[in-house]
């Protein structure tokens, strides 16, 4: 049985950059002997593997560990990054999260965590987390904060839940900008925002969502978050206008024009990381979206490959298991 990696953290916070460097330097070999030890996912058989190093309430700096694991229905996969901060749940708070390591199979370019590991860190950090990545062989190693690699986080990212709809009241009443003019994007923003009072469930979570996205022949498809007890369950909103998309995508007609999601306040958000992960899966990263900017409540165009920085390419002659065997 292979344990989880032992090691020392040799790190003066005081030191700065010239000391990160140096745990960096010695982290990323350790984690990469690590991973070699690991058999493959039976599905992907690709290897990831994720530290991240925390200073718990004492000020002692440690590390917790995970990487991947799929099962044979691939939508309940756990990357590395995620089962690293489900490990953290056992740390007692506070909890300050100072750098995530990443190191893959991928035999080139090394790859940053992805849309949803980007978003459930967003939940969990700050956006200056440093996340430095690694390839199999450690020749190519980056370095770039959360904020850079997962902007337009949800405005209630570090919110209780308790708190969440004071929050989003709270927002709206400072004042928010809003499609008018009777326009294609007010008429589109009007529909998503009454289609939230389909999303009824409160009592699992009471944040409302819709999403709609408006075709070039003046079609609109709106769609509701479909909430699960088993909160992995939940339907995403924007993730369920994928059919109408692919369908007329497959037909020949008009593609998207315009995509939205509101909650129950009128507040316009970025996709979710499932969403962002689909839409640039399958080619709309130059849909354009509305979204309001978190700090001052005006409204952003943007387009979903904005959303979505250095998603990960994963060179698939990297995998290890090929033809039913473990090499």
């Amino acid at each position: 049985m292979v344990t989880l990696p032992d090691f020392k953290i040799h790190l003066n916070e005081e030191e700065g950059d010239g000391a990160i460097a140096a745990e960096a330097c010695h982290m990323l070999k350790v984690i990469n002997k690590y991973r070699t030890k690991l058999i493959p996912p039976y599905q992907s058989h690709f290897r990831v593997v994720a530290v991240i190093v925390y200073k718990n309430g004492q000020g002692d700096i440690n590390h917790v560990c995970g990487t991947n694991s799929e099962p044979c229905m691939i939508s309940g996969s756990i990357c590395a990054e995620r089962a690293a901060l489900a490990a953290l749940r056992h740390v007692p708070p506070p909890v300050t999260l100072l750098r995530l390591y990443v190191v893959s199979d991928q035999t080139h370019e090394a790859l940053f965590p992805g849309i949803l590991c980007k978003e459930f860190l967003s939940s969990m950090a700050g956006d200056d987390l440093r996340i430095l990545v690694a390839n199999a062989v450690t020749t190519d190693v980056r370095c770039l904060t959360l904020g850079a690699l997962y902007p337009y986080a949800s405005l209630y990212r570090h919110t209780d839940r308790n708190t969440l709809v004071i929050t989003g009241e709270a927002f709206v009443a400072k004042g928010i900008e809003i499609p008018q003019n009777g326009g294609p994007q007010e008429k589109l923003y009007r529909e998503v925002l009454d289609s939230t009072a389909r999303d009824d469930k409160d009592e699992l979570h009471p944040i409302r969502y819709a999403a709609g996205v408006r075709f070039a022949d003046g079609i609109q498809v709106v769609a509701w978050q479909k909430k699960g007890l088993e909160y992995g369950t939940t339907i995403d909103a924007v993730v369920q206008l994928a059919h109408a998309m692919e369908w007329r995508r497959g037909q020949g007609l008009p593609g998207p024009i315009l995509l939205l999601q509101s909650d129950q306040f009128g507040i316009l958000h970025a996709p979710s990381g499932h969403a962002r992960g689909f839409l640039m899966e399958y080619d709309y990263g130059d849909l354009p979206l509305l979204v309001h900017e978190t700090s001052s409540g005006k409204l952003l165009t943007l387009t979903v490959s904005e959303t979505a920085p250095e998603r990960p390419i994963i060179n698939f002659e990297s995998r290890t298991r090929k033809e039913g065997k473990i090499q």
